[in-house]
């Protein structure tokens, strides 16, 4: 039984290790929707929106809702590679459908 603990205690010690501490981005502000954006696509896991300053004739920005310290796609952990990967670029597909 108290292998059972030591494993509940460390799992408490490791989601308080994870808290986030980078300072605020204007994605969080566009999160909230307290910067405007024209959005072409939001589900529970990402908000896809036009760039402001468009580098191509399409030019739409997806991001993760929940940011979990993931400031930069350099600094992704290990547990985020789907955010990377996975589910946002479903995200995307999804997006590109509706452009």
């Amino acid at each position: 039984m108290s292998e059972a603990k030591d494993e509940v205690q460390l799992a408490k010690e490791a989601a308080e290790s994870r808290t986030d501490t980078a300072p605020e981005t204007i994605f969080d502000k566009i999160i909230r929707k307290e910067i405007p954006s024209k959005i072409v696509f939001e589900d529970d896991r990402a908000l896809a929106f036009r760039d402001v300053s468009p580098q191509a004739p399409v030019h739409v920005l997806v991001i993760p809702k929940v940011r979990d310290g993931l400031t930069q796609l350099q600094n992704a952990r290990e547990d985020q590679e789907v955010c990377k990967r996975g589910k946002l670029e479903k995200s995307g597909m999804r997006a590109s459908k509706i452009i």
